[in-house]
């Protein structure tokens, strides 16, 4: 008893010679740290007039909400055009160097900020010239990007404006064509032709001087002959009747194109062009890009498609109208009409004689109309090349 008694009071002596644990120190919270701090503030509300314009903008990354405003905006800030408006057609308006601005709304939804990248370059060298008025940013068959007032034309090499043109006598040049037509009939007694192939020449002769195509859908077109006649056709199956010359050389002057519209300046000129018979396109001739621009004609048998054009583009600084600029061809693009707007459809380069025609967008471009079971598609994807004059260069 007395050893567990003895035992019992060691414990108790260790136990009371260990040190008790010290209570861990609080740092006293200041007074004004418990006061409940306010919230960030939240972002100043967008002005309704710029709320509305901002529904009736194109959702694509390019279109930016900056400093309560709507930006057109390209890789920062400093690469940015700040909208102002949308028009009744639904065209954006951008506030620029130049003034206001009206821009093509699919270089928008298409997310094009080589678009705005153009309007930067393009802005400045219109406030340069001094142009006042209202400016369209857009894309063009023919002129690329640029921007088009009611007298001037903007392109990166600088800016062309409108010349009134003295209207060209071409009554002269169908009268010469006519005259000779009549010449060649007194001679045609002397052609040694049975009567089916005088009345065959005289229905070709007859079609020259039209400018329309009354006739059946796969009959000779008047261009057509005038076509088959500039080619020598006369004059190799008639070689000794000098009236048939005569008539080359007047198809020849009459369906020469010459400007009827023409915007000039330093930069070249751009200019619609047109026969005697009223026929032609367009064509461009600048330092940095020569090109023309011809309709595509309806294929026979298959009217009722989109317009469409084929824009021809040759060496900087050729003339487009020369009659060797085909040997110069550098490549074409093909286009379509939908509205207002020219969409494009395919390509091709000459150099290499690569065609970039999507199946998808030609399929929307022209609808298929299969007739026959056995036919899976009437008119196939291509693209069809022309001369200023109609001709056809390549397919």
């Amino acid at each position: 008893m007395r050893r567990i008694c003895l035992s019992l009071l060691a414990i108790a002596y260790a136990c009371a010679a260990e040190p008790a644990p010290q209570p861990v120190p609080v740092k006293p919270t200041p007074i004004a740290e418990t006061v409940q701090q306010p919230l960030p503030p939240s972002p100043p509300a967008l002005d309704p007039a710029v709320a509305d314009l901002k529904s009736r903008l194109p959702a694509v990354p390019s279109v930016v909400e900056r400093d309560g405003k709507l930006w057109w905006q390209g890789k920062d800030a400093s690469q940015s055009v700040a909208f102002t408006a949308i028009d009744e057609r639904r065209q954006p308006l951008v506030a620029a160097v130049c003034g206001p601005v009206t821009v093509q709304r699919r270089l928008i939804e298409d997310g094009r900020t080589d678009a705005l990248a153009a309007l930067l370059v393009l802005a400045p060298l219109a406030k340069e010239a001094g142009i006042t008025g209202e400016l369209r940013l857009a894309e063009g068959p023919l002129t690329g990007l640029h921007l088009r007032g009611a007298e001037h034309v903007v392109l990166p090499g600088g800016v062309l404006t409108a010349h009134k043109l003295a209207e060209a006598d071409r009554a002269a040049d169908l009268r010469e064509l006519s005259a000779a037509i009549e010449q060649l009939k007194t001679e045609m007694a002397k052609l040694e032709l049975d009567e089916p192939a005088r009345r065959a020449l005289g229905a070709v002769l007859d079609k020259l001087p039209l400018t329309e195509h009354n006739g059946e859908l796969d009959d000779a077109s008047p261009d057509f002959c005038r076509r088959v006649v500039r080619s020598g056709w006369l004059r190799q199956f008639f070689p000794t009747v000098q009236s048939d010359d005569r008539i080359e050389a007047a198809v020849r002057l009459a369906e020469k194109l010459v400007p009827v519209k023409s915007w000039r300046g330093p930069a070249g000129e751009l200019a619609e062009v047109n026969d005697a018979f009223g026929r032609g396109g367009w064509m461009l001739r600048s330092s940095t890009r020569s090109a023309w621009l011809s309709e595509q004609p309806d294929p026979t048998y298959f009217s009722g498609l989109p317009p469409m054009v084929t824009v021809v583009e040759i060496e900087p600084g050729a003339d487009p109208l020369a009659a060797d600029a085909a040997k110069v061809m550098r490549g074409a693009r093909s286009w379509r009409q939908a509205d207002t707007d020219w969409m494009p459809v395919g390509s091709w380069i000459a150099a290499d004689g690569k065609l970039d025609l999507p199946a998808a967008t030609w399929a929307a471009a022209v609808p298929r109309r299969n007739r026959s079971p056995n036919v899976g598609d009437w008119l196939p994807a291509h693209l069809l090349v022309l001369s200023p004059l109609g001709d056809v260069i390549a397919l």
